[in-house]
């Protein structure tokens, strides 16, 4: 073989090798499906995979963690075929859903997929990793919701409640009443689903149950479901108010902001007030005529009164500190880590950061175990051996330790997919 038949095909070689990543950059293909979206509102993202033979297994794909960003995966891939540049390709789309609760331009940094593939259908498979480009899309707040906490943006929503028992007109102390709250709503996701929200009512002790959250995808459509279970216990006789629950929500179709209000009810509990029974003492007897002396009942009187203030000062006091909404949030979020709820803790921890302030060192306290529950619940290649929130839990009790004072309404909201603290 001549010398200049081996150089030429050495420098062929060389140059196959060179437009090899060009080759595969054209395997993959990302957009957004629109430029602009309200806060809160879907904006869909497609990524198309190519290749001349089968594919195989699963695509895996990096998803990347932003600041109050959700990135979802919707359906399953749509399997087909194209022509390119003459020549057929298999494709598959994957679709997901892209959520915002900032304001202003939002840009998806490039991301890897992973998935494997053959040549022909002959081949073996063989694995490949591509790119997708950066993407960017606007993100502009509805108006009217800058007092709400997170915004669901969405073209139909429906809320809808039960009691139970059914007849609620012959209750007695003790009794505990159910309500359910069902939210349905088509193309957001559970996550941002607003809580309902429980009201201290004196006489009247509110259990709330774990709230059941869903997200279907039937062609094409997404749908969101949350259910919320309230229990109320009387403690005594009495009639009570149970306040309206109100859901509100920005109408992408009619640009509008939109409130549904589920009544509450009024119920009068029978019955006669619980009272500790009294005990006659003998050093409060008249040892002459064997009845209680006045001196005694005016002592008594006073010393009583004295101390049911007292009593009742210290419990209004410590009913308003457990109120207090960052207080109540931070109870509920210390207790859903405890029972290892990752739901549950991820939105409470985004509830709890927008109502205190919190310094660097508090937020580099939060940032990793805040990262693994955010990982445990969008990260698909995560290990799925459940998320254990101990870590969370003592990130938060340190915070706690370190004064806070309550944020303003208009803040920006906290991270929904954080992967960095936020600095307010």
């Amino acid at each position: 073989m001549s010398v200049a038949r081996l150089l030429f095909l050495a420098f062929s070689m060389l140059c196959s090798a060179c437009l090899q990543p060009t080759a595969m950059a054209q395997q993959l293909q990302a957009e957004l499906a629109q430029e602009s979206a309200w806060t809160g509102q879907p904006i869909r993202l497609n990524i198309k995979l190519l290749s001349p033979g089968p594919f195989s297994g699963t695509a895996a794909f990096d998803l990347p963690q932003l600041d109050r960003v959700i990135i979802q995966k919707i359906g399953r891939p749509i399997v087909g075929s194209e022509q390119v540049d003459g020549e057929t390709q298999l494709t598959q789309l994957h679709e997901f859903h892209v959520f915002s609760q900032r304001t202003g331009s939002i840009e998806i940094p490039p991301f890897r997929v992973r998935y494997s593939a053959r040549q022909d259908f002959t081949s073996k498979a063989e694995p490949h990793q591509n790119e997708t480009p950066a993407l960017q899309f606007a993100s502009k707040r509805p108006p009217g919701t800058e007092s709400l906490g997170l915004v669901v943006a969405t073209k139909n929503l429906r809320a809808k409640q039960d009691w139970s028992p059914d007849r609620i007109d012959d209750l007695t102390a003790g009794d505990v009443i159910t309500r359910n709250v069902q939210q349905l709503a088509s193309d957001t996701t559970a996550m941002i689903l607003p809580t309902i929200p429980t009201t201290a009512i004196d006489g009247i002790r509110t259990y709330t149950d774990r709230p059941v959250v869903t997200d279907q995808t039937e062609r094409g459509e997404a749908t969101a479901t949350r259910t919320d279970t309230i229990k109320y216990q009387f403690e005594r006789a009495g009639t009570y108010q149970i306040p309206d629950v109100t859901v509100r929500w920005w109408n992408t179709q009619s640009e509008q902001l939109v409130q549904q209000i589920l009544p509450g009810k009024t119920i009068t509990v029978a019955g006669s007030i619980a009272t500790d029974d009294l005990a006659a003492s003998a050093s409060n007897l008249d040892p002459s005529t064997g009845e209680v002396s006045p001196w005694s009942i005016l002592i008594g009187t006073l010393v009583l009164s004295g101390l049911a203030f007292g009593g009742y000062m210290t419990w209004k006091r410590w009913q308003e500190h457990l109120q207090c909404e960052p207080t109540k949030t931070s109870r509920n979020l210390i207790a859903a880590c405890d029972q290892n709820d990752a739901m549950s803790a991820y939105q409470l921890l985004q509830r709890w950061k927008l109502l205190v302030h919190l310094s660097d060192e508090q937020l580099a306290g939060l940032s990793s175990p805040e990262q693994e529950l955010a990982k445990s619940l969008y990260d698909p290649h995560a290990e799925q051996k459940g998320w254990d929130g101990n870590a969370l839990q003592h990130a938060i009790i340190a915070a706690q330790r370190a004064p806070a004072r309550q944020a303003n309404n208009d803040l920006p909201l906290p991270p929904l997919n954080p992967s960095q603290p936020v600095r307010r």
